[in-house]
């Protein structure tokens, strides 16, 4: 092997590495979430350069089919940044939110060309399933409390990684083919589900349930009622540990400030309808905006606890609708891949649940600010539509052709 193939093999190590530290350690730490990108990209444009002399990127670039209606996303919230009426804060989190969001996107399309690769991050994220639940119940365990909240006694947003973890666990339990990957799917589903519970989020067991609703919707029917009322017997089981008032879904009393916090989100979407008033000024103007009396909650917020209001206050009914146009181009390329019908039953499967976890989050996006919030968190989200995009994007039959970087992602 010349010096040549050494280092192209060193660094193929070292992006596998960042790549699995930045998918189980992200939840517990931004620095490390940040750090672990910075690598992932580096690593990822000299393997590029390496193998295919520089043009491999803008050949992912123009064959990404998400390229354009992320390129029309960022588009409008450039223009909606200029117009707004905080430039210079919106021209930070453009820069540092959805900017990175696009190039971690396009990272995970890149890499869920190679079926290799999709295998692989597939154990990752079972090992990062196990790792966060199974340290979020000794957590609980130990200490007790209304919900799951920390993993090995470290706060972490479970909610987010449950919502896509659990969907991709039942997805491959069911409909993969090979028995070593069934169990991991097992593995993920027994670890995750009395985390789902004892986390208590009301939108993330209706995220989840519909999502589930999906999978065997798509797959198999005659085995969703079966399913469901075994979840149902185990959600019952968990009665006795959770606060009743969890369960009152309909009671707006639960609800804390939501209803104000979408009240401001819609007046100020009023007052700027288009483009909105710029990214990440919602937070610059929720007190501007908010009840007379103020917040019941007190001066606590950032956020408008609804992704869909957040984005119609900041950046207007122009990209909301770029925004959601990303998801639909995305979806209805899962669903052009299921009707087509897969020759790798285990990757269909793998792929289903990844798009079925980005389905329950935008169902928990409903009631949360995520996946346009910070960087740690919503970070993996986007990294897994690219992945999807990416796996549904290949052609099983030219599986190794496809792959980005050929000898580095095999």
């Amino acid at each position: 092997m010349d010096r040549k193939n050494i280092i192209f093999r060193i660094v193929q190590a070292m992006f596998f590495a960042a790549i699995a530290a930045f998918i189980i350690i992200s939840p517990y730490s931004k620095v490390v979430t940040k750090r672990a990108f910075l690598l992932i990209l580096t690593f990822w444009i000299i393997l590029g350069a390496i193998s295919a002399r520089l043009r491999f990127f803008w050949d992912a670039l123009v064959s990404w089919p998400l390229s354009r209606a992320i390129g029309v996303f960022i588009l409008v919230l450039t223009v909606s940044t200029i117009f707004g009426v905080n430039p210079y804060h919106s021209q930070v989190v453009l820069f540092n939110r959805y900017l990175f969001y696009s190039i971690i996107c396009l990272l995970g399309f890149s890499i869920g060309r190679s079926q290799r690769n999709a295998y692989f991050l597939t154990l990752l994220f079972i090992a990062a399933s196990v790792f966060i639940g199974y340290g979020g119940i000794i957590s609980f365990l130990h200490s007790g409390g209304e919900r799951l909240v920390r993993s090995f006694h470290r706060p972490v947003y479970f909610t987010q990684y449950l919502v896509l973890y659990f969907p991709l666990c039942i997805s491959i339990l069911f409909f993969a083919k090979k028995k070593a990957i069934r169990l991991l799917g097992l593995a993920g589903v027994v670890i995750l589900y009395p985390c789902l519970i004892l986390n208590s989020s009301r939108p993330a067991w209706v995220g989840v349930f519909l999502s589930i609703v999906a999978i065997f919707y798509l797959k198999n029917m005659k085995v969703l009622g079966l399913v469901l009322m075994v979840a149902l017997i185990l959600f019952m089981s968990f009665f006795p540990v959770q606060n009743s008032d969890r369960f009152v879904f309909l009671n707006t009393s639960t609800w804390g400030d939501r209803l104000d916090l979408w009240e401001t989100a819609l007046k100020i979407f009023k007052d700027h309808p288009l483009l909105g008033s710029g990214p990440g000024t919602y937070e610059k103007l929720l007190y501007t905006y908010g009840p007379a009396g103020g917040y019941s909650e007190g001066n606590i917020h950032l956020h408008a606890h609804n992704t869909y209001l957040e984005l119609l206050s900041e950046v207007g009914i122009i990209g909301l609708t770029a925004f959601l146009f990303i998801l639909l181009k995305l979806f209805e390329m899962v669903l052009k891949g299921l009707k087509a019908g897969a020759a790798n039953r285990d990757l269909q499967a793998i792929n289903l649940g990844l798009a079925a976890g980005v389905f329950s989050t935008l169902v928990l996006a409903s009631a949360t600010s995520i996946v346009i919030v910070d960087f740690q968190d919503a970070a993996l989200f986007w990294f897994i539509l690219g992945l999807v995009s990416g796996i549904s994007s290949a052609d099983p039959s030219k599986a190794e052709a496809q792959k980005p970087l050929t000898k580095s992602l095999a």
